[in-house]
């Protein structure tokens, strides 16, 4: 690999100090009629038809997979729709073409600062990925579309305001089913010949319907705005179609190559 690597560097060594062939041949010529760059590039070419694997198939050794499991980082710290563990995994089905898979479970207990608390349900997720290089590899940059479903149940509070009565403070009960839709743009990266990390961001549209243990005057009577859990309250409790914004980055390990 050193010895690759030297020559490559020496081929760009001498482009750059002496200029192209044509200018070799003026001033930088050997006995046998070849310049410098020439009889680099004939060892280095020699050296690819004698060896098993050509430089480039190393890389693409080291460059894609037809087999991983990964981690999703971000469901560990998200507190505005609450930490969940995933463990997902990728396959290559043709080509620069794979399809992905996660599940996962919420986490009961959820940290101070979380929206929710006393947390159930679980969630999945089924993808398909097509990677935007001309090798026809699963790496690199990508383009994928994906569906998701959640389901889950928790305990929020609120405050609530019947009429024209005092405010007052309510916990209560939520079961919610969100389906989502997403087309995202990411880049594989590989940290070692099996390691690699996965970052996307991308658009999407979800679907939620949620039900709560609240009588439908309370339900109406529930705070928003400054003061009453702002903008991200309004969110958590958001119900109907909605935008949805997707970013992410998982960390994932290569199990067939």
């Amino acid at each position: 690999m050193f010895k690759i690597f030297s020559k490559i560097v020496l081929i760009l060594l001498s482009n750059f100090i002496f200029g192209q062939n044509d200018t070799l041949k003026n001033g930088f010529i050997f006995s046998n009629g070849l310049t410098i760059t020439d009889s680099i590039q004939m060892g280095l070419v020699k050296f690819d038809f004698n060896s098993k694997k050509t430089i480039n198939n190393k890389i693409n050794d080291v460059a894609e997979t037809k087999l991983s499991i990964y981690i999703p980082i971000l469901p560990l710290i998200d507190l505005f729709s609450g930490l969940s563990y995933r463990l997902g995994s990728e396959f290559k089905v043709f080509h620069n073409i794979s399809i992905y898979g996660e599940g996962g479970t919420f986490i009961y207990k959820q940290p101070n600062g979380s929206w929710l608390n006393m947390v159930n349900g679980g969630v999945g997720k089924l993808g398909l990925k097509f990677y935007l290089n001309k090798n026809k590899l699963a790496s690199g940059n990508y383009i994928s579309f994906d569906y998701l479903y959640k389901r889950i149940s928790y305990y929020a509070k609120d405050s609530i305001r019947l009429g024209n009565n005092p405010s007052f403070q309510k916990e209560y009960y939520v079961k919610k089913r969100v389906s989502a839709i997403a087309i995202k743009y990411g880049e594989v990266i590989y940290i070692s010949k099996k390691l690699f990390l996965d970052i996307y961001a991308g658009l999407g549209v979800r679907f939620i319907n949620a039900n709560k243990n609240l009588s439908f005057d309370e339900e109406n009577g529930i705070l928003y705005g400054e003061g009453n859990g702002g903008l991200t309250g309004s969110a958590v409790r958001a119900v109907g179609t909605v935008p949805n914004i997707n970013v992410g980055i998982k960390i994932g390990y290569s199990l067939v190559k």
